[in-house]
């Protein structure tokens, strides 16, 4: 009614804004209807009227809010010549002629501009196709109100009007030619300057065509070319040609060629004629052919440079060699060949112009070659030099000396080149060296640090370093024939590394009293030559002679405590490595070392904090204590130290003793003890069972935990999910998907009896009211060392008496996957949470409303097996089981327990009903119930005995089982409070007290007509009050839950009646019956009645309603009758004293009212029809009026069930007046 009544102020208000004031309902227009005007133009202000009489009107034209022209009776004001000076807002202003009334338009803008507008052409393309047309278009500036005047000319004629005046802008053409135009305003003779002048050409049908005058591929700065345009089909035609480029040079005239003729010569070509050129050829003034397609020319700025190839270097005796001179498109090019005797004698040219790029020689010396082509002898480069010598019979050889493979940087070592003996001879030497980045050099060796000659056999390395790495050859040239070489020598690799260090080992760090300990020293990598020089102490330059000390090569007896190094030395002059890693050895005693650990746990996590020990057994002599790890954390020289373990601290300890004042006696290093950072494996909780009858206990298990003996104390938590932050707002819609759903972390809190845990693993779980998530944990040490907190497992009371309760419609335990389910939670608070535990996790899906929410559906479109609960602010409902099958049958059973005592049909349903007289059959613990065509196993009264896993088969495939519970209705525990007496006593003496103070109110005040004391709805004065919210079909069924057991009439209102229509009656859009009666009447109301209704009458469908059915509650706990009984008989006692003082008052009291109301009562009974109170969709209002009477404001309904007025011909409200001659009721 709230709505209603907002909504009725809503259009009053609006109605009454508007009939106030200055209302719009004026237009303002111009014509030309253009917000852009020009000097000397006129234009017409025109005032609309909308909705009203134009002649019954004045008018007032205004121009930035001053008048324009006194008030006048014509609504139309013209300007006849504009200026620049009119710019401005512009407005009308319409007063009535015989009120006050005036009506006031809208601001208009107009602009005028100066300068005469001049028109503009576009071509929709840029010349005319062969055979086709081409649309020319005229614009003035994008302003509208304007005509076009087209022009044309040709080259032998004079301008030509083609076009006057015509309706469009646009003008198609299908001749070359001049064209432009000019606009005029649509009713003046107002004319824009001329457009400039288009000039469209025709395209005829011969194609063109450039070519390249040499087809060559690439074309080379400095070449002479040129490139032609020809046309295809050309015939005799004197053709005009032009020519376009993207290149930077544009077309040149030489001798006999103008711009226009067809050939276009470049030369000397550079990179500057590098782009794509077309070319076209033109008949006359107005008609030529197309572009031709683009020829994409490349000029290289570089000459090209020949390669000379060789199949073979080295001439041996009567033998020849091949030379082959290669330039990139070899058909294109002619060759020259050159020879020289040395390097630096004069070339000799052995063949000119040839147009073969192979050459065969027989004579050692050094060849060239280039290219030439085209009229001018373009020439390229000259190729590369290839030498080609004679080879004698004698090969070089490399050898080192010393002979050391590997050396090291800052040594010495000769290369020689050494070569047969050939006393007729005499040698020049020539040296490759091959290092390691694979680049071959051939040179004459010269060294700066050598006297020796550049051409001798001998190359000394007096410094090494990596730059000598590499792969030595040689090979000697006769001096007197620089052209004959002996044949290379094999190469040779020499590799230099750094200064190597020598390194120290011990067979052991310690020796017993008369004992030694064998030192070995190496070099690495290793090599040949070494000597070895020994120290202790410090690093001196003189090795040890020591007698205690005795070396033999790599390998020395030492025989005395101390520290030990040594390094390795070779050549002349001796060549050292750096000094190895010092090594100390001492003396040990007989005590031995231990490592302890405290506590002496079997295993050992992160996080943990322990105490090492270092226990010397074997005397009571004081020690010093030395440790020493494998991690990266060094431990104190103490006997103990405490460590919290992490990945810096693991690893392996060792630790020994010295005597204090002979600290050269040891114990030896101890047995180590090797500490790792794993981390403490999460506990598993496990629940046992998962499902608690009230009262009942459960029990957890904190398993999972490794030695749970090994100092592990155990805690219990309540695990609660962490809500969103922040929570959303409920939906309208209640529709759901499995993405709506989250998984939520958790906050846990200590269970009682947990707060300093407990030795066992398990703990029990007692009270159970509510459905509860559970985790625990288990910690040691001090301080506490915890693990994870393990997983959380839920447990779920098998019923509940929490007041938020969880349904499920269908109301089954098995559903098919492909179908959606209706979870509604019933609480009142303004936040809802839906949680379901799905395979090992739980999902989560909360909101929040502004206001407080009795009842939130969700509708879930994604049906996921699993326990399903919800929670209303901080209470939590009960859990139901629900599984999802893709299979083709399924169980219907109950989700929640059933009480003792009631009835409880089973049904069979499967995917696709065919077959209909195959046989169901119905097991209880793989037991055979019933076999028949019968759906459905109807058991009239449950026992505790029905109890159990059912099952359903047809056509031999079997349902999944499902658990049917039965609860006994439990003893009403014990309770002494005397509230339930207080708030009776309180509750009905005020609801009594002011019911009676209304009534006497009312009879007091009633003078000439009697009170009625029913609420009945008058047939004649009344009207109707009907807020139709969706569409013009509505169900009526009841607002509240629904007793099991009762009777219940659903109908259907439509808008308007016809007596010839059938309706029909849904249920989870499944027919329910079709006929011609307005009424789905059910006799006795069970839970599975529930579900959504709706109906249909001609094809329209009223919206869902949910009817909810409960069934008859057990009384609550109370201790004694005594309060219920008191509460009754006092409430009796009040209410028959204040009738009895009623009706006193009434005999004694001067009208007869009282007479009139009973009267009144009973002719309403008699005439009205009953009036139902708990329908959805038509509430019914009534009001009393105050005055001398008894005046009813009542609402009206059709005296026909089932159906509603017409709403156009009825009132919301009707005030009747106690005066009239119809006034009384």
């Amino acid at each position: 009614m709230g709505l209603s009544l907002l909504r009725v102020l809503s259009l009053f208000l609006l109605n009454t804004l508007l009939s106030c004031g200055l209302t719009e309902y004026a237009e303002l227009t111009f014509e030309p209807n253009s917000t852009t005007l020009y000097s000397v133009e006129h234009v017409d202000l025109t005032c609309h009227m909308r909705e009203a009489n134009v002649s019954e009107w004045y008018y007032e034209f205004k121009w930035n809010d001053k008048p324009l022209v006194p008030i006048t009776p014509s609504n139309v004001l013209r300007i006849p010549e504009l200026t620049p000076d009119r710019n401005g807002d512009y407005q009308c202003i319409a007063h009535h002629n015989r009120s006050e009334e005036s009506k006031q338009s809208n601001r208009a803008t107009l602009s005028v501009s100066a300068h005469r507008p001049r028109a503009t052409v576009r071509a929709s393309r840029t010349s005319i196709p062969v055979g086709g047309s081409l649309t020319l278009t005229c614009s003035v500036e994008e302003s509208a109100g304007w005509s076009y005047d087209w022009f044309t000319r040709s080259p032998d004629a004079e301008e030509t009007a083609i076009a006057t005046n015509p309706e469009h802008n646009s003008l198609s053409i299908s001749q070359g030619g001049s064209y432009w135009c000019r606009g005029r305003r649509t009713h003046s003779d107002f004319f824009s300057e001329k457009s400039h002048v288009h000039h469209i050409d025709r395209t005829l049908s011969n194609r063109s065509f450039v070519v390249l005058q040499h087809n060559w591929t690439q074309i080379f700065s400095g070449e002479t070319i040129s490139v032609r345009c020809e046309i295809q089909g050309g015939g005799d035609t004197q053709w005009e040609y032009e020519w376009r480029t993207t290149s930077s040079h544009q077309p040149v005239t030489g001798p006999n060629t103008a711009p226009t003729h067809s050939e276009y010569r470049l030369g000397p070509a550079s990179v500057f004629h590098s782009g794509e050129y077309w070319c076209k050829a033109r008949a006359d003034w107005y008609s030529s052919t197309e572009w031709s397609e683009a020829f994409q020319l490349r000029v290289t700025p570089d000459k090209p440079r020949p390669r000379l190839t060789a199949d073979n270097t080295t001439i041996t005796g009567k033998g020849s060699v091949a030379l082959t001179c290669s330039v990139e498109n070899a058909a294109e090019w002619r060759y020259d060949w050159f020879r020289r005797t040395s390097a630096s004698s004069a070339a000799q040219i052995l063949r000119y112009n040839e147009t073969d790029d192979e050459l065969s020689i027989s004579e050692e010396g050094i060849y060239s070659c280039r290219g030439r082509r085209g009229d001018t002898s373009f020439l390229t480069e000259d190729s590369n030099r290839v030498s080609i010598e004679n080879r004698v019979s004698h090969k070089a050889s490399v050898v080192l000396q010393p002979d050391w493979s590997l050396v090291f940087s800052g040594e010495r070592i000769t290369v020689r080149c050494e070569v047969p003996a050939d006393e007729q001879t005499e040698w020049e030497y020539e040296w490759t060296n091959h290092t390691d980045e694979q680049t071959e050099w051939e040179y004459e060796w010269t060294n700066p640090n050598s006297t020796t000659a550049p051409t001798h056999n001998e190359h000394r390395i007096v410094n090494a370093s990596s730059s000598d790495s590499g792969s030595y050859r040689c090979l000697a040239k006769d001096k007197k024939n620089l052209n004959s070489t002996t044949e290379w020598s094999d190469d040779v690799t020499l590799t230099v590394s750094e200064r190597p260090a020598a390194h120290l080992s011990a067979d052991h760090r310690a020796f017993p009293v008369g004992g030694s300990v064998l030192l070995t020293c190496s070099v690495g990598p290793a090599s040949p030559g070494w000597k070895y020089y020994w120290f202790r102490g410090e690093k001196t330059s003189e090795p040890l002679t020591d007698e205690d000390f005795k070396s033999r090569g790599q390998s020395a007896s030492a025989s005395r405590e101390g520290l030990y190094w040594c390094r390795g030395g070779r050549g002349d002059p001796v060549y050292y490595t750096q000094y190895s890693h010092p090594v100390w050895i001492h003396g040990i005693v007989h005590n031995t070392a231990a490592v302890t650990l405290q506590p002496n746990w079997p295993s050992r996590y992160r996080g943990e904090a322990f105490t090492l020990w270092c226990e010397i057994q074997g005397g009571d002599s004081e020690w010093e204590y030395e440790w020493t790890a494998t991690s990266s954390h060094a431990p104190p020289n103490t006997k103990e130290f405490r460590i919290s373990l992490g990945s810096d601290l693991s690893g392996s300890y060792w630790c020994q003793g010295r005597l204090k004042g002979a600290r050269q006696n040891s114990t030896g290093w101890s047995a180590p003890l090797t500490l790792s950072d794993a981390d403490a494996p999460p506990p598993v909780l496990t629940v046992s069972p998962s499902w608690l009858t009230p009262g009942a206990s459960g029990t957890l298990t904190c398993g999972g935990v490794p030695h749970p003996t090994a100092g592990w104390r155990f805690y219990w938590y309540r695990a609660d999910p962490i809500s969103l932050d922040p929570v959303p707002m409920c939906p309208w819609s209640s529709r759901y998907t499995w993405s709506d759903f989250h998984t939520p972390k958790f906050s846990y809190e200590l269970l009682p009896g947990s707060d300093g845990g407990t030795e066992q693993n398990s703990f029990i779980i007692q009270g159970l009211t509510e459905s509860a998530g559970y985790s625990c944990r288990a910690g040691r040490g001090d301080p506490v060392f915890y693990t994870k907190y393990s997983n959380t497992e839920w447990v779920w009371p098998v019923d509940s008496y929490s007041s938020v309760s969880l349904t499920v419609s269908p109301d089954s335990v098995q559903h098919f996957i492909y179908e959606s389910i209706r979870l509604t939670c019933e609480g009142n608070s303004d936040e809802l949470r839906l949680w379901v535990l799905t395979g090992d996790r739980v999902e989560l899906s909360e909101c929040e409303s502004q206001e407080t929410i009795t009842s939130f559906t969700w509708n879930l479109e994604d049906l996921f097996p699993g326990v399903y609960w919800c929670g209303s602010g901080s209470e939590i409902s009960n859990a139901v089981n629900i599984t999802a099958d893709s299979g083709r049958v399924i169980l219907e059973s109950p989700v929640r327990p059933v009480t003792g005592g009631q009835s409880v049909t089973l049904s069979c349903s499967w995917f696709r009903r065919t077959n209909f007289d195959s046989n169901i059959s119905f097991y209880k613990n793989d037991e055979l119930l019933q076999s028949d065509v019968r759906r459905k196993l109807e058991i009239s009264a449950v026992s505790k005995s029905d109890e159990g896993f059912y099952k359903c088969e047809r056509s031999g495939v079997f349902s999944p089982e499902s658990w049917m519970s039965v609860t006994l209705t439990p003893a009403a525990p014990p309770s002494a409070s005397p509230v339930p007496l207080v708030l009776g006593l309180v509750g009905g003496f005020t609801l009594i007290l002011l019911l009676q103070l209304l009534l006497l109110c009312w009879c007091r005040n009633s003078k000439r007509e009697s009170c009625s004391g029913s609420f009945h709805l008058n047939q004649t004065h009344s009207k109707l009050f009907w807020l139709e919210i969706r569409g013009r079909v509505i169900l009526e069924s009841p607002v509240r839950p629904v007793t099991g057991g009762q009777s219940v009439t659903l109908s259907c209102s439509w808008f308007r009646r016809k007596l010839d229509s059938s309706f029909s009656f849904y249920k989870n859009d499944e027919l329910l019956q079709s006929d011609v009666r307005g009424k789905l009447e059910i006799s006795a109301v069970s839970k599975s009645d529930e579900g959504f209704y709706k109906c249909e009458r001609s094809g329209v469908f009223s919206p869902e309603s949910w009817m909810s059915v409960t069934l008859t509650p057990a009384a609550p706990p109370s201790a004694s009758p005594v309060p219920l009984v008191v509460g009754l008989v006092g409430g009796f006692t009040l209410i028959l004293l204040l009738s009895l003082l009623l009706l006193c008052w009434c005999r004694n009291s001067k009208n007869l009212c009282c007479d009139r109301l009973s009267q009144s009562l009973r002719t309403n009974q008699s005439s009205d029809p009953t009036v139902h109170y708990d329908e959805v969709q038509l509430p019914v209002y009534s009001s009393l009026l105050h005055g001398d009477d008894c005046i009813y404001e009542s609402i009206r309904g059709d005296t026909e069930e089932g159906t509603r007025g017409d709403p156009e011909e009825t009132s919301d409200y009707v005030n009747e007046n106690p005066h009239s001659a119809s006034g009384g009721l």
